[in-house]
């Protein structure tokens, strides 16, 4: 939803830091399951799951480590930018922003 729909800061921000927790979360994983395994093999038990798991758990965290960034890397490109039509809404009368006020010359009083 962050890459298709809502592209302002605070949502991209909280979708790449959800993201950088998430690959955090797996190598954590991946250290407790290699733990684990290392307990097992001392005790003489089958590893095989243990370090599947583990393999996984280290290939999802780098996955999600280079999508992270990948996506800090472009996060500009992901933000909206003012359009024009914004940048014009603005102003005063719909005139763009960078041109000066003048103000009207009304010589009735005079």
């Amino acid at each position: 939803m962050v890459m298709r729909r809502y592209h302002t800061s605070i949502a991209v921000g909280l979708f790449m830091g959800s993201v950088v927790a998430t690959a955090q979360l797996f190598f954590l994983l991946f250290l407790i399951y290699l733990g684990y395994a290392s307990d097992r093999r001392s005790q003489g038990l089958n590893t095989f799951s243990e370090t599947l798991s583990a393999f996984f758990c280290l290939v999802q965290c780098i996955l999600l480590g280079s999508f992270a960034a990948i996506l800090g890397a472009h996060r500009s490109q992901i933000l909206d930018k003012p359009s024009e039509t914004s940048v014009s809404l603005a102003g005063t009368g719909g005139e763009s922003m960078s041109e000066p006020y003048a103000p009207p010359t009304d010589n009735t009083f005079a």
